[in-house]
């Protein structure tokens, strides 16, 4: 698999100027000498660092001090947490009510032609509505 040419020398850093070349350890140039440092200069660096934590050790007594002569308040309220989306339940649409079957023939014989006579009714009532309809219609012309 060919990756072009010059792939090694911009992924290693080995050119200069790309990135990687100072900090990539280097085949051609010794490792830098390193030079312990001397006690004057290690007493320098820790009385540096004494000097910055009794600061610091200063600074927090203050703020402490600060917060012993302060009145008492009330802490404040957390804020409550963020809105969520809820997920709300499916909950099945409910099932029609179905009458039983009748037990027997004659009982369903005698459901069938009242439904019938209903069915009539309902067809008596939608033939009068028709004729009236038609008789405005008629007066109309």
């Amino acid at each position: 698999m060919s990756y072009g040419y010059g792939w090694r020398y911009r992924r290693m850093g080995w050119m200069l100027g790309f990135p990687g070349w100072a900090t990539m350890p280097s085949w051609f140039t010794p490792a830098p000498f390193y030079q312990p440092a001397t006690p004057e200069q290690e007493k320098q660096m820790l009385e540096q660092q004494a000097k910055m934590l009794e600061s610091q050790i200063e600074a927090i007594r203050k703020r402490l001090e600060e917060l012993k002569s302060s009145p008492p308040t009330a802490a404040p309220s957390t804020p409550p947490p963020p809105l969520t989306p809820q997920m709300v339940p499916m909950v099945p649409p409910p099932i029609p009510y179905m009458p039983p079957p009748p037990s027997t023939p004659e009982e369903e014989l005698a459901e069938l032609e009242a439904y019938k006579r209903e069915l009539e009714e309902e067809l008596k009532g939608v033939e009068a509505r028709i004729s009236e309809l038609k008789q405005m219609l008629g007066k109309k012309d």
